[in-house]
Parts: structure tokens; sequence; C-alpha cells
């Protein structure tokens, strides 16, 4: 008969009864634990005969690349059948993380000569591709670092409507080996980076004007001649990730008559391909943003723009849902996306010329090289990439969250970055509480406790309960291996702190989101906003 050993042990709590078995056994008995009706047929059944790891190099065997490879925990089963239900810990006593209820992992059959995965093959002679920058805070003498690549770039976001959706045309499967780096942190939930991304067409705007930029460019890219172009809007520019990187994201978005395509784009890169331009529905889009599916935020956040510009519903959210708690909020804490866009103007930085080399982040160069399904070497690039040099690749964004009048508020910080002052002319710039995290601080519950404490520390907010706003995203995949994921925390009390955040109606930011700057703020008002249905 099947089976497997396993020791009870005393010192459970009343009520509980601790065993000792093996992880793999542990985790087969409670994702299946509540389906005790049919016993006898689920346990027949193998959960875990793949990890995640061994699933991918299946994908590779059979000719695919991996674009997607992603655990995930079933929010409604966390909450119903796991939390308070069990616990799992290593035989030294360390809690262990919950399993996950799934994994999903995407490929995609590539020709033959095509890559189907990236190696980071170790540093390589700097190539000066990227530039650091020391900026000195006038107030404190604080210095911050800041990172930045050479030409202005645009994001071309063709679309069109056909039966009642928009449509987005992307390029997708896009060569990123930057996210392949080794000396990126492991992602505290498990998931692995897509080395092949869905992100927007982007363009190199040189003397000439936009308008002819982007028209010439989606006619050699793309073979979307001048005819079909109805229209562009030029959307509001941000910063995808400003407290280290010195870039602003411009998107055009330029309405085409309807183009269902999937073709092979030019090729631009000394990789084997430069990917495909493919159609994507835009609540589709956002779907697979919310689960981690499409990390590259720009094409979300597009997605979000077109489709209220276009009155169109975003459709339904299908992450965590979000529980927000009523607290007390006096007057002097509250304010307006107008009075907050009205402040006075702030200038704080100036550049530190005598700092050449960054305490904070650092620059390197690596060579990465593309291997097929049969393990042979198709091409080695070196390419410049950012990292943090103490802490973790993993940055943890915000969304603190309370209820009040009848309203659900946003806190928002009211910060100074150097980039924002480098674009704008102004410092100023409001910003999600967000932190990179510790390098210690290696799985999703202890990253949850730290920023939980931080929050407390920094902004006076006690945490209630956290909540998954969705997937990660990756903010500049061509320029680091940062993943970002977010958080829309449930707020107990606000307590006095050295700092303050500025309350707003989400209502009244999600309204504005075309002027928040801040990448990371600008996802989590439209996510929060869009799973709290403001």
């Amino acid at each position: 008969m099947p089976g497997f050993s396993y020791e009870r042990l005393a010192g459970a709590r009343a009520g509980w009864q601790r065993y000792r078995c093996g992880l793999v056994h542990a985790v087969e008995f409670v994702l299946r634990k509540d389906y005790r009706a049919d016993w006898e047929a689920e346990v027949r059944e193998e959960y875990t005969y793949f990890t995640k790891e061994q699933f991918e190099g299946a994908v590779h065997g059979l000719g695919m690349r991996v674009l997607a490879s992603t655990p995930i925990q079933n929010p409604w089963i966390v909450r119903h059948r796991f939390r308070g239900k069990f616990t799992m810990s290593t035989l030294g006593g360390e809690p262990c993380e919950d399993p996950a209820t799934n994994i999903v992992v995407v490929g995609e059959k590539v020709p033959r000569g095509e890559g189907v995965r990236f190696e980071d093959r170790g540093d390589a002679d700097a190539i000066g591709f990227l530039e650091l920058s020391a900026w000195r805070d006038r107030r404190t003498g604080a210095i911050r670092d800041l990172v930045r690549r050479p030409n202005r770039t645009v994001d071309v976001v063709p679309w069109f409507e056909r039966g009642g959706d928009l449509f987005v045309l992307a390029r997708t499967s896009y060569p990123r080996p930057i996210v392949a780096c080794t000396l990126a942190t492991d992602s505290i939930d498990g998931a692995k980076s897509p080395s092949w991304m869905a992100e927007p067409l982007i363009v190199v705007q040189g003397d000439k004007p936009l308008g002819q930029t982007v028209e010439e460019a989606l006619a050699a890219q793309a073979r979307i001649g001048s005819g079909r172009i109805l229209g562009m809007h030029t959307g509001s520019t941000y910063y995808p990730s400003p407290g280290g990187t010195q870039e602003e994201v411009a998107p055009v978005q330029v309405a085409i008559e309807p183009l269902f395509v999937e073709e092979n784009l030019p090729r631009n890169t000394a990789f084997s391909t430069a990917g495909r331009l493919r159609a994507i529905e835009a609540r589709q889009l956002l779907r697979a943003a919310q689960v981690g599916g499409i990390p590259d935020a720009r094409l979300e956040l597009n997605a979000y723009d077109l489709l209220a510009r276009n009155g169109r519903d975003r459709g339904p959210w299908i992450g965590e849902t979000i529980d927000v708690a009523d607290v007390p909020l006096d007057d002097a804490s509250k304010s307006t996306m107008a009075s907050l866009l009205a402040r006075p103007s702030r200038r704080v930085f100036e550049r530190d010329d005598g700092k050449r080399a960054g305490d904070f982040l650092e620059i390197r160069c690596r060579a990465f090289a593309e291997i097929d399904s049969k393990d042979d070497i198709l091409s080695e690039v070196p390419l410049e990439l950012v990292l943090p040099r103490t802490r973790s690749t993993t940055s943890m964004a915000v969304a603190p969250l309370l209820r009040a009048n009848g309203s659900v508020w946003i806190g928002i910080d009211d910060d100074d970055l150097p980039a924002a002052q480098c674009f704008s002319g102004n410092s100023e710039l409001l910003v999600a509480p967000a932190w990179r995290l510790p390098r210690d601080v290696a799985v999703t519950s202890k990253a949850r406790a730290w920023v939980n404490e931080r929050l407390r520390a920094e902004y006076g907010v006690v945490v209630k309960e956290s909540f998954e706003l969705g997937g990660r995203f990756l903010p500049s995949a061509g320029l680091s291996p940062e993943a970002v994921h977010p958080l829309a925390v449930s707020v107990a009390a606000i307590e006095k702190a050295s700092r303050s955040l500025v309350w707003v109606e989400l209502a009244d930011a999600a309204r504005s989101a075309s002027f928040l700057a801040d990448g990371h703020l600008r996802v989590c008002v439209l996510r929060a906003a869009h799973a709290l249905g403001v």
C-alpha cells in the first residue's frame, strides 16, 4: 500500500496535533485536507510531482521559452483553509511559508534558431553606457545616487476598437536578459522574471518632431502606414523607479484602424529575435497584470488610461479582495489632489560632482548568453545594469488605505527626489511609501512584517492587515532586475511620527492618476481603485 513515514510529536497546544514528516508529504496533505468527501480519489493524485524549476526545464526541453513562471496562492484558500488551520516549520523550528496552491508556467514555442533562455556568464568589461551621478540634499547633506542611460525614448502604444473592445498592439517576446542576472536576489514569492517580455514599442527620439518620429517608427517597425493612423494622444509622463533611476516614460497612444496581426518585428538587437507584434485586449491585459502574467507596468498603465478616456469599464478585479477598516482621520491630515498639485515648488538637490562612486547603487557589466533548446549558445552580449550595493533587488510599494466619513482614503508621501528635479526642474514628488528590502528578508511573510514595521516607524501607520495588490512588476527591465511587489494595507491606527502621510480620497487620486509622476504610486492607486470598485 502507498504511504509515507511520519512521527507524532508532543508539545502541541490544546486542540492541535504535531507531526514530523517530509516537506513534500506535508504540502500534499494541506493542499487536500479539506477534500474529505472525495478523499480516496484525491489521495491517488500527486500535486507536487515537479518543482517549479523542473516545470521550467521541461518547457525549455520542448523547444519553448518561458514567458511566465509564477507560484500562486489562491487568496480565498489562504484565508479560509490555511490561516489559523495549520502551521509548518523546519526541523529547526523556523516557520515555513504557506505552499502555493497553483503554479502557472507559460511557454511559447519558438522557431529553430531562437533562444529559450538566457545565461548570466559573469562580469564583462564596462562599456560606458550607463552614467552614475550623486546628488546632495541641501537640507540634510544626504547623498542620493542616480543612474541614467542616454537618449530620450518614447513608448508607442497603437490601439484600436473592435466589437466594443479595445485592443493594444504590443511587442511580445522581446528579449530582456538583464532580469536573468545572477546578482539579483531571489524573488520573495518564488516567481521567475521572464527574460522575454510584452511591452510597448519603444522609439528613440532624435531631432525630428514627436508626431513624425512616431509615424516613421510605426511604418518601419510595425508596417503600419500613415493612412491607417486615425490620431495620436500624448499621455502623461512618469518616472518608473525615481528612487534611483533618472528615467522618464513618455507614452504616445496611437489610434489605428483595426489590425489583428502576429508577426515578427525587425531585428534590432544582437539576439535571435526582436519579438513579435500582437494585439491584446485591454481588460485581458489588466487581468494578466493582476496575477503577474504581464509584469511590464507601462502596458498596464496605458490600458487603464485608454479604458478611462474611452468611457469603458475596467473589467472585474481578479486579485485578492481588500478589506478596509474604519479609522478616524483628522482634518489636518486630509487634502485633495487639486491642493497637492498646487503646492509650492521645491528644489532641494544639487549635483555633487566630487562624488563619483555611489554608496547605494552601482553599475555592473555582465555578459549574457542566449541559449537554444539544445543548449547551444546563439550569441553573447555584454550589458550594463544597475544594482543596489547592500540592499535587495526586490522593492515593496504600499497603498495605505482606510475608511473615513464613508469614503476610502489613501496615504501618499510628499517627498523630494533628484530624478524629479532633473526632469521637471523641481524636486517635490508625490510617491507611494516604498522600500528596497534588506537582503536577509527573502520570503513574503517576512517582507510584509518588515514593511509593517517601517510604516509604523517612519509614518506612524499601524497596519491591521496587508493584501497582495496584484502581481509584481518590473519597472525598468532594460536597466535593472528590480521587481516591485505592491501591497495594500488596511490601516488600524495613525500614531505620531517624524514623518506623516497626506491622505486623499482614493477616488480623487484615481481620477488624477495622470498627474501622479511616481510610477509606483500610479500603479498602486489604479490597482487599489480597481480592486475596491472606486
